[in-house]
């Protein structure tokens, strides 16, 4: 039995086809890292832990602003500590039109297409920003598909 805030596969597929992306953007973004923390062992070998959260906003020229926000921490060795360093960026993708956009349609949309749009460019950032504050770059999987 369905949930009833379910959207069906077929609804998804027309709203899917209807919508249009107008821009894709970073809205925000930050780095922090405690170099002496990270360069205290060797060889360097810390964990990574990823969070990501959506939200939508609805524009008056019938569109909806998609803002992906992700943050990324390297974790020490030992677990009692807090983290080495943090990155947190936002991602903003402007769609329309906005009625395609229910709140089923979106929750489904979370889950089947935003990381698709969002972690080429996660990835990229991470790599390129840690590569600038000259520590060894962190190249983050990619993504797999998963079955439903």
């Amino acid at each position: 039995m369905r949930n009833k805030k379910e959207i069906s596969k077929k609804k998804y597929i027309e709203s899917i086809r209807k919508i249009r992306l107008n821009v894709f953007y970073l809205k925000s973004a930050s780095a922090d890292i405690d170099r002496d923390a990270l360069f205290k062992e060797k060889p360097i070998k810390h964990g990574i832990s990823i969070k990501d959260e959506a939200s939508i906003v609805l524009k008056d020229n019938d569109s909806v602003d998609i803002l992906h926000r992700y943050s990324l921490e390297i974790l020490s060795k030992d677990k009692e500590t807090k983290p080495i360093g943090r990155i947190d960026c936002t991602f903003c993708l402007n769609f329309s039109p906005a009625a395609c956009f229910t709140p089923e349609f979106f929750e489904e949309f979370k889950k089947a297409n935003l990381h698709i749009n969002t972690r080429p460019f996660f990835r990229e950032f991470v790599f390129n920003i840690t590569a600038r504050m000259s520590i060894p770059p962190i190249l983050l999987p990619l993504l797999k598909a998963m079955k439903k």
